[in-house]
């Protein structure tokens, strides 16, 4: 089993319940797969093979959570990138795992732009927000690709294979990765599942460039439980003290 078999799982179980709710965007669980299903067909379509490393240098959004699973659908390696970036941060990702593509944001082109002036691995851009890709070989329309019919590769890879590599804090010019397989990943979620159920409410607050925010969300998608996604309210020196948030019947009903 792989990270997104967790998710085709709770969409076949729950298809029509809410999975994600990002301020006025909320998707089902089955939408939500449809949707990673589509993107992960247009990456693989544009040269996405498996192994390859793409980052992700998102803010906290839907589409966010849609490209975290296209990706390990395309058999990729997640790089997830602090949208605080600077542009020479990102630059030396980049260049550090080698990325074949970048997932951003309209908002965020103008940092992406500079650091792939100086990252010539990069082959594939996609962009998220309607704004224009960066000047690079196989710019992608986020929204073109989630709306176009493509199916996600039947064998993207197996249990064994890397799918995040994740660069913690860094002294300035320093960068260190740190792969985690699917199968150390399904550990991990699956120890913090035991905490969860379909019935429960996760308010995401922290980044999902941090292992917690996206173990956060990848829990609550396994456990067929709602996520509503809000931007970061912790500083980098907070998330280690933030937990699991549940949120009551009250809440709940406020939120959706």
């Amino acid at each position: 089993m792989r990270l997104e078999d967790l998710l085709r799982r709770s969409a076949r179980r729950l298809p029509g319940k809410t999975a994600l709710v990002a301020g006025k965007r909320r998707l089902g669980f089955a939408e939500l797969d449809v949707m990673s299903d589509r993107l992960a067909a247009a990456l693989v379509g544009r040269g996405i093979v498996r192994g390859d490393r793409v980052a992700l240098f998102m803010a906290n959004s839907f589409e966010a959570v849609v490209a975290i699973i296209a990706l390990l659908k395309a058999g990729a390696v997640l790089a997830p990138v602090d949208p605080a970036a600077k542009s020479d941060k990102l630059a030396l990702v980049l260049n550090d795992c080698r990325a074949a593509a970048i997932i951003t944001q309209a908002r965020l082109a103008g940092t992406a732009a500079a650091a792939l002036a100086r990252a010539d691995s990069v082959r594939i851009v996609v962009v998220a927000g309607g704004g224009a890709a960066p000047a690079a070989a196989g710019c992608l329309s986020f929204e073109e690709a989630v709306t176009t019919t493509g199916n996600a590769p039947a064998e993207p890879g197996d249990a064994g294979d890397p799918a995040m590599i994740f660069y913690g804090a860094q002294l300035p010019g320093s960068l260190t990765g740190v792969l985690s397989t699917h199968a150390s990943m399904i550990e991990r979620v699956a120890t913090y599942q035991l905490e969860s159920s379909a019935d429960d409410l996760i308010l995401g607050t922290l980044p999902l460039s941090s292992e917690q925010g996206l173990y956060q969300v990848l829990t609550a998608l396994a456990a067929g439980a709602t996520v509503v996604l809000d931007q970061p309210f912790a500083t980098p020196e907070m998330i280690g003290t933030i937990g699991h948030y549940r949120v009551g019947a009250e809440a709940m009903e406020a939120a959706l």
